[in-house]
C-alpha cells in the first residue's frame, strides 16, 4: 500500500543516498527513489518538496527534476536514474545551503540528466492546468536560482507547454510575469532559451506530427519577431552586465538553431553588430562565436540572402587582424574560436569564393592562417574547406579562378610538410600520442591531395624534392627543377624533415600518374643515398610500395628497389615496411621484371631471422 505522506520518506532515502558510508544502503535508497519517482504520488510530493524553504539544495533538485522527467508523455522503456552516482559525487557538499555558489557550480558541472518513466498521462485536463499553474508558481519562488532548479523547472514548462494544445499565449505570459525587472529577466531568458530546444530536440514526447505541427508555430514561429525585440531591449539595457548579456546571446542562439529568427531582417538589427563586438570580451567569446557561426550558416543561401551577407562580410575583415594577434600570443583559444568563424564563412559562402575571388579572398587567407598554426587539434578543422574549395577549382568553368588561388595551395604544402614533421622530443611521447599523431598525418595527406589536384602533381612533388636535394646536396644539379627549388641554407636538416618530405611523397602517390618521368624518377634515385637512419628507411620503403604502379613502367628501377627492399629486412623497425613492399612490386611488377624476381627467394632467410 502507498505511504499516504511519502515526503518523510523520501528525505530518509535522500539522507541514506548522500550521507551513509554502506555501499547496500546507497543502492537500496537509490532503488526506492526510483520507484518512487514512477508513482502518482510523486507529483505531489515533489510539489511540496520545492515548496519547503527550509530543505536544503538536495531534495528540492530531486523534486525539480522529477517534474522535469514526468511531464513527457509514456514511454515504452524505463532508463535507471543514476541518482547514486549524483550522490557518490555530492554528499559531501550536503551541508551547503540553497544558495551556496559553490554546490550550484558542481552541479552545473557533474549532474546527469536523469531518465525515469514518464507520466504526464495520467493527468486530466484540469490537473495539467493545476499542474501548470503549480510549476509557474515555484518558477517564481525560483527566479533568483539555484540556476539548476530554475533551468529544470523552465524544462517542464516548455514541456508541458508543448503537449497542452490548450494553453495559449505562453510566450507573452512569461514575458508577462517575468519580463518586467531586472531581477526576473534571467527566469525569462533561460525559459526562452530552452523553448526551442525542448520544441526542436525532444523527442521522448508521442504527440502526432500535426499537433507538433501547430504548437510548434504557436510558441516559435508567431513568437520569433517579438522575442528578437525583446532580446535588443535587454542588450541594450544591461550596460555593462556580462552575465546578462550571456543570457541574450544563448538564447539568440537557441532561437537561431530551431530556425525560427529569419537572418534576413537580423541583418539590419543592432544585434548582429552586437555579436561580432561581443567577440572583443573574454567573458562573452565563446557564445559570440557561437552567434557568428550560426548567422554565417545561416545565410548560406546566397540567393537569398545576399543583403545579409553584404552586412556580414565586411564584418570579417577585422577578424583577421585579431586572429594575428592571437596567433602570436599563442592563445589557442582564441585561434580556435576565430578559425571556426572563418571555416563557417569559406563553407558557407565557396560560391562566392569562386564566382568573386578577389573580394572573398579573405576568407580563404584567413582559413590559411588557421590551418599554419601549430596546433594540430585546431588545424583539421580547416581540412574540408581546402577539400571543397579544391572541388570546386577543377570545375572546367573554373580555370582561371584556378590559378589565383594555386599561390595559396602551394604555401598549403609548405604547411603541411612542417605538420607532418615529427617533433624533436618524440621520445618523451606517450605510445598513444603517438598513435594519434600517426592518425593525423594520414588524415593530413588527404589535404596534401587536394593541393596535387589544385596545383597539379609536378608542383607538388617539387616540394620534398628541393628537401631531398638539399640533404644530398644536389639541388644546383637538375636545371629542369630550378624553378621549383629555391636557395636554402646550406645546414643538413634533421631526419624529421626527411622523413615528413619521404611521408609526403607516399601521400601524395594517387594523385601522381605512373607515367610520371621527370621527378619521380629522381626521387628514386634518390632514396638509396638518404641518411641511413630507421625511420626514414620504414617511410622510403613505404614509398616503393606506394609506388610499384609507377615502377611497372619504370621496370628500370626494379633491381635497385628489390636490393633496398632486402636490407630492410635486416632492421626490426623497417621489416614490416620491407614485406608490404615486397608484396606489391612482386603483384604489380612480376610480368615486366621476371629475370630479376628469380632471386627473390633469397631475401627470405634474413626476413625470418628478422621476425624471429
Amino acid at each position: 500500500m502507498a505511504n499516504p505522506d511519502p515526503a518523510p520518506r523520501v528525505l530518509e532515502a535522500l539522507n541514506a543516498l548522500y550521507n551513509t558510508t554502506d555501499p547496500a544502503a546507497k543502492d537500496q535508497a537509490n532503488h526506492w527513489l526510483e520507484e518512487f519517482q514512477k508513482t502518482p504520488e510523486a507529483w505531489t510530493t515533489s510539489d511540496l518538496l520545492l515548496r519547503s524553504v527550509q530543505l536544503q539544495a538536495e531534495p528540492r533538485l530531486f523534486a525539480a527534476q522529477t517534474f522535469r522527467q514526468k511531464v513527457p508523455l509514456n514511454l515504452p522503456s524505463v532508463v535507471p536514474c543514476p541518482i547514486a552516482i549524483i550522490a557518490r559525487t555530492l554528499s559531501f557538499y550536503c551541508c551547503f545551503s540553497v544558495c551556496s555558489e559553490a554546490w550550484n557550480l558542481t552541479l552545473t558541472s557533474l549532474l546527469p540528466v536523469l531518465q525515469i518513466t514518464y507520466d504526464l498521462a495520467e493527468l486530466d485536463s484540469s490537473a495539467r492546468a493545476s499542474l501548470r499553474d503549480s510549476l509557474l508558481d515555484l518558477l517564481h519562488q525560483f527566479r533568483a536560482g539555484p540556476r539548476m532548479i530554475t533551468t529544470q523547472l523552465c524544462l517542464s514548462l516548455a514541456g508541458l507547454a508543448l503537449q497542452m494544445r490548450e494553453w495559449k499565449g505562453v510566450v507573452q505570459q512569461f514575458i508577462k510575469l517575468y519580463g518586467g525587472s531586472v531581477e526576473t529577466a534571467p527566469c525569462l531568458l533561460e525559459f526562452l532559451t530552452v523553448l526551442p530546444e525542448e520544441v526542436n530536440h525532444n523527442h521522448r514526447i508521442p504527440i502526432s506530427d500535426e499537433e507538433y505541427k501547430e504548437r510548434a508555430t504557436e510558441l516559435l514561429s508567431e513568437n520569433s519577431e517579438e522575442v528578437l525585440k525583446l532580446l535588443l531591449v535587454y542588450m541594450q539595457g544591461a550596460g555593462t552586465n556580462s552575465d546578462m548579456h550571456a543570457r541574450v546571446f544563448q538564447c539568440l542562439l537557441s532561437w537561431l538553431k530551431s530556425g525560427d529568427i529569419d537572418v534576413g531582417p537580423l541583418a539590419t538589427n543592432p544585434l548582429l553588430g552586437m555579436s561580432f563586438d561581443a567577440l572583443q570580451s573574454d567573458a562573452l567569446f565563446d557564445v559570440a562565436v557561437d552567434v557568428v557561426c550560426e548567422i554565417i550558416h545561416e545565410t548560406k543561401d546566397i540567393t537569398d540572402y545576399m543583403p545579409a551577407i553584404g552586412q556580414i562580410y565586411p564584418r570579417l575583415h577585422p577578424l583577421r587582424e585579431a586572429l594575428r594577434r592571437y596567433r602570436d600570443e599563442d592563445d589557442g583559444d582564441r585561434v580556435r574560436g576565430y578559425c571556426r568563424i572563418f571555416v563557417e564563412a569559406g563553407e558557407s559562402y565557396l560560391p562566392l569564393v569562386v564566382q568573386h575571388p578577389d573580394a572573398f579572398r579573405g576568407i580563404v587567407e584567413g582559413i590559411a592562417e588557421c590551418t599554419a598554426f601549430h596546433d594540430l587539434e585546431i588545424v583539421p578543422m580547416t581540412f574540408n574547406f581546402w577539400y571543397q574549395l579544391a572541388i570546386a577549382l577543377v570545375e572546367p568553368r573554373h580555370q582561371e579562378v584556378k590559378i589565383r588561388f594555386e599561390d595559396v595551395y602551394d604555401q598549403l604544402v609548405d604547411v603541411i610538410l612542417g605538420h607532418l614533421r615529427y617533433p624533436d622530443d618524440l621520445s618523451i611521447w606517450a605510445a598513444e600520442e603517438r598513435d594519434e599523431f600517426r592518425n593525423f598525418r594520414h588524415i593530413m595527406g588527404d589535404t596534401l591531395k587536394d593541393c596535387c589536384v589544385v596545383l597539379g602533381p609536378r608542383r607538388c612533388l617539387a616540394k620534398p624534392y628541393e628537401i631531398l636535394t638539399r640533404v644530398l646536396g644536389t639541388a644546383a644539379a637538375k636545371p629542369a627543377l630550378a624553378t621549383a627549388v629555391t636557395a636554402t641554407e646550406s645546414a643538413t636538416p634533421a631526419w624529421q624533415d626527411v622523413e615528413a618530405a619521404i611521408f609526403s611523397l607516399r601521400a601524395m602517390g594517387a594523385e601522381v600518374p605512373d607515367k610520371e618521368s621527370e621527378i619521380m624518377p629522381q626521387i628514386m634515385d634518390m632514396l638509396g643515398k638518404l641518411p641511413d637512419h630507421p625511420k626514414i628507411r620504414y617511410a622510403a620503403t613505404l614509398v616503393i610500395s606506394r609506388y610499384s604502379g609507377w615502377t611497372r613502367l619504370h621496370p628500370q628501377f626494379i633491381p635497385y628497389q628489390l636490393n633496398f627492399i632486402s636490407t630492410g629486412f635486416e632492421n626490426e623497425e623497417v621489416a614490416a615496411a620491407s614485406a608490404l613492399a615486397l608484396k606489391h612490386l612482386c603483384k604489380d611488377c612480376s610480368e615486366v621484371g621476371r629475370d630479376n624476381f628469380t632471386s627473390v627467394a633469397m631475401l627470405f632467410p634474413p626476413c625470418k631471422f628478422c621476425l624471429k
